[in-house]
């Protein structure tokens, strides 16, 4: 299995939903970041599918953690996703909050715990973050 994940925008409902390649938002407003977890073995671009991959549902009692890369280490942060529809276990967000040092094209990775089987895999330019964040000292 290949996991990886496709932004989500417009998340109204479990069937309400668009995909997206890229997240946009503006530095300093709070986003609730979605994603689906998709297996990119299955379903694939060169067979006609679009997006490629198919969703995967994790096992019950999964955790996901995601790290938010920054080219300064100190600003880097790590999050545990939340699955926000019982009905669909592949979809999952995660807080953004007002406060958090993102600016810029940003890249996530993630890290799926089912047990004791962990995968790893990034999401390069997930996020695009407008603006300039202020440090406050």
């Amino acid at each position: 299995m290949k996991l990886s994940a496709r932004p989500l925008i417009e998340v109204d409902s479990v069937n309400d939903f668009d995909i997206s390649q890229q997240v946009e938002f503006t530095v300093g407003d709070p986003l609730t970041f979605y994603f689906q977890l998709v297996n990119l073995e299955k379903n694939r671009a060169q067979y006609g599918w679009n997006p490629p991959g198919m969703r995967y549902m994790p096992a019950v009692g999964a955790t996901l953690a995601l790290t938010f890369l920054n080219i300064d280490n100190a600003k880097q942060f790590t999050r545990y996703a939340f699955q926000p529809f019982a009905q669909d276990s592949s979809i999952w967000a995660v807080a953004i909050l007002s406060s958090d040092p993102v600016g810029g094209t940003v890249n996530v990775k993630a890290v799926l715990s089912e047990g004791s089987t962990t995968t790893t895999f990034s999401l390069h330019g997930a996020l695009s973050a407008a603006g300039q964040h202020v440090c406050k000292q």
